[in-house]
């Protein structure tokens, strides 16, 4: 099989059969005279002959070569548009993103206004009921309540997410009435690999510090049907305040002094970190989630939360 000639040399012969002079077509390749030189020695060995006659300095093409100059300029054309593909690919495609279930509706509108500012990238959401392999299963950004504790995926934290202990009116009604009543709980009990990940409402018994006996009424491994399950009087559950605090149905238990705060972290893929509409989908959550910071810590109106933003690069 005949040696091929690379691409970096079929530009040097196009140089020189626009240019006709080894320093004019060094100087527009960015590179020195002797370089052009040997690149054209390479290539007209594995062309089989001199590619040039040489007049005074002055380089023709040779007529029996004529053929491999139209073939030449094609491969640039093909070599353009390759460019130009490759940029588009760049910026323009799916980003697979995981999201956990109430952060996922929440942001459904700068979803829908990221696909609209652009119409070349489509976002392939998908909720998470437990921790997606990013690099296992191809996930772009991961939006969750949890730091991964190994691997070299890129972090930014974008906010902080306040939790409290809410009940139905109903239930919390009759606990008032009955001061040796059990406390119902439905608690959150997702299927995460928890050596993988800092997941804090996995770890914390919040329930440990309550006062009455205890009695399980229920468990799920998800927001909304946690959320579904206190409203129905099954008993007390850990919700984002953002929750339960927008339900008119539901109250909360017991006012902590301290807010019971979990970080919301944006997870990157790190061989995907460097894609321009990965950047730009990153950089558009982060800027749009300066906005939701006042209602992710239990405000149910805008405001300076005091917060800034807290970039932490890994690997």
């Amino acid at each position: 099989m005949p040696d091929l000639a690379s691409w970096d040399l079929v530009r040097v012969f196009l140089a020189l059969s626009r240019l006709q002079k080894f320093e004019a077509a060094a100087h527009q390749l960015g590179l020195d005279s002797t370089t052009v030189r040997r690149k054209l020695q390479k290539l007209e060995k594995i062309v089989g002959g001199p590619l040039f006659d040489s007049d005074g300095g002055v380089l023709t093409v040779r007529g029996d070569h004529q053929l491999l100059f139209e073939t030449a300029k094609e491969m640039e054309s093909a070599a353009r548009r390759f460019a130009n593909s490759a940029v588009h690919s760049a910026s323009a495609g799916s980003i697979r993103l995981s999201v956990i279930d109430i952060i996922g509706r929440l942001l459904t509108p700068e979803f829908a206004g990221f696909t609209a500012a652009h119409p070349g990238i489509s976002l392939d959401v998908t909720t998470e009921t437990h921790f997606v392999d990013l690099d296992a299963d191809r996930v772009d950004i991961a939006i969750r309540m949890a730091r991964p504790e190994r691997g070299r995926h890129g972090l930014r934290k974008v906010a902080d997410v306040d939790f409290a202990v809410y009940g139905s009116r109903a239930y919390l009604s009759s606990l008032a009435q009955d001061a040796a009543r059990p406390l119902d709980l439905v608690v959150l009990k997702p299927h995460f690999p928890h050596r993988d990940h800092d997941f804090s409402l996995a770890e914390d018994r919040w329930f440990l510090s309550m006062e009455r006996p205890l009695v399980f009424a229920g468990s799920t491994d998800n927001y909304p049907m946690l959320h579904a399950m206190c409203r129905e009087g099954m008993g007390l559950a850990l919700l984002p305040r953002f929750l339960g605090a927008g339900d008119p149905q539901l109250g909360e238990y017991r006012a902590a002094e301290d807010p019971y705060r979990i970080p919301l972290w944006i997870v990157i893929r790190e061989d995907s970190a460097q894609a321009p509409k990965v950047r730009r989908l990153v950089d558009y959550l982060v800027d749009r989630f300066k906005d939701y910071r006042p209602l992710l810590n239990g405000k149910r109106n805008a405001g300076d939360d005091g917060e800034s933003d807290d970039a932490e690069p890994r690997g």
